[in-house]
């Protein structure tokens, strides 16, 4: 250790063994005939794991922590490209078992990449698989493009290794300690003690400040002072500083949600107590119907249809609230529905002589009459029947489209009643179509 040259080709081979370890485990597994397998250990993890043992070998070697190692590397481009193969081996084993059935014959000339026990270039085997499944683009694709970002990744390492091998600083670093350790034997124990003691509070301080800005809750570095992030290197002082960012967007966007939430909640409460209100409205009005007499109150809840409701409470409905249109109730969807339907229907069974009367039945109508057909006049039922064949079989006779919907009309009043005559009714239909 006392000379610092040889002490750097080893820094770089340290760090290799590590970084490349879980790379070469892969083409190993490639060439041993096992490419799922081997294609599986290129996750971002694995690699980012085999660079964290190479960066804290490389520590261990020489004495220092690794966050120093780190700073010597271009871990930011690292970490860029440890993204690109996340992004691209996922694909790789999605596509691997619909078209890996086929590969076994293939994998001869990948095999002979190697013969000499070197370690495998594992780009190389990755590309060598796509050129080989070529045809098959849905898997030669993403194999091509998987091998590009190892290829990008291997030279990444390999400038790492380069960087440790040529850089001075870690030179300094030794002969700095050298002479600390000289001065603190002149100076006495309790010059030593004393430097001991500065050095174990500084990295102390570093190390809690280390450990905030690693924290994964970014809102740790708010605290954090301009003397803290002195005592880190430029890369930790980035992330202090992303970290407050992220925090305030973060509690931004929480105000915001939260605002967000209230102003929703309000909205469905108040909702909830419009509804409340109009069903009770819409009971009120129901009740009414019941009793003969329409409300102020109903009133503003019927709208343009009190009219009508106030007929309907009184058994005076016009022949015109028969049909053609339909009868336009409020209240619908609320438990009152049901009871103005039934007052309505009671409504139009008080007066049947308007059955005839109406231009042609509503629905609603129809259906009233049908429910009540039983309590209708038996006169009434007769009258609406052979008034149904008369029109049929005038407009069957002339043909005219108004004759035609009249005799239409007809027979609908009269099925509703039970007297429709089957002949001259379908006939009349048969001739609409």
């Amino acid at each position: 250790m006392d000379n610092a040259r040889p002490m750097a080709p080893r820094l770089g081979g340290a760090f290799a063994t590590g970084a490349l370890g879980p790379v070469h485990y892969a083409g190993q597994l490639i060439l041993a005939r096992k490419p799922e397998d081997g294609l599986r250990e290129l996750t971002p993890d694995n690699l980012a794991g085999g660079v964290s043992r190479g960066v804290l070998q490389a520590a261990q070697l020489v004495g220092v922590t690794p966050s120093d190692i780190e700073q010597l590397l271009p871990m930011a481009e690292l970490s860029g490209l440890w993204t690109r193969i996340g992004a691209s081996q996922p694909k790789v084993m999605e596509v691997w078992k619909t078209y890996a059935g086929g590969i076994g014959g293939m994998l001869s000339g990948v095999a002979d990449l190697t013969v000499d026990g070197r370690a495998p270039d594992t780009a190389l085997c990755v590309a060598r698989l796509a050129k080989k499944v070529q045809r098959d683009k849905p898997f030669a694709e993403p194999l091509g493009r998987l091998a590009d970002d190892l290829a990008d990744y291997q030279d990444a390492l390999a400038r790492c290794v380069e960087l440790l091998n040529d850089t001075t600083a870690l030179q300094k670093a030794y002969e700095r300690r050298k002479f600390r350790r000289m001065a603190m034997g002149i100076g006495g124990a309790c010059f030593g003690i004393g430097v001991l003691l500065t050095l174990t509070l500084f990295l102390v301080a570093r190390g809690r400040v280390v450990a905030v800005i690693e924290n994964p809750d970014p809102c740790a570095s708010l605290p954090l002072t301009a003397s803290d992030l002195a005592r880190v290197g430029e890369p930790l002082r980035t992330k202090a500083l992303a970290n407050k960012t992220q925090c305030e967007t973060d509690r931004a966007e929480a105000q915001k949600r939260a605002e967000e939430e209230r102003l929703r909640a309000e909205k469905e409460k108040q909702a909830l107590a419009e509804k409340a209100a109009m069903e009770a409205a819409c009971s009120k009005l129901a009740t009414d119907l019941s009793t003969g007499a329409i409300s102020s109150e109903a009133e503003a809840v019927a709208k343009e249809t009190a009219p009508l409701l106030g007929r309907i409470a009184k058994n005076a409905l016009e022949a015109s609230d028969l049909g053609p249109e339909e009868p336009a109730f409020p209240c619908k969807g609320t438990p009152a529905e049901g009871a103005i339907s039934a007052a309505y229907q009671k409504a139009v069974l008080a007066k049947p002589w308007n059955i005839p009367k109406a231009e042609r039945l509503s629905v609603a109508a129809q259906q009233a009459i049908e429910k009540g057909a039983g309590d209708l006049p038996t006169k009434l039922k007769r009258m609406l029947g052979t008034r149904a064949n008369d029109a049929s079989k005038k407009a069957i006779a002339s043909g005219k489209p108004d004759l035609i919907a009249k005799a239409l009309a007809a027979c609908e009043a009269a099925k509703a009643v039970g007297t429709a005559p089957h002949g001259p009714c379908e006939g009349v239909r048969t001739l609409a179509k």
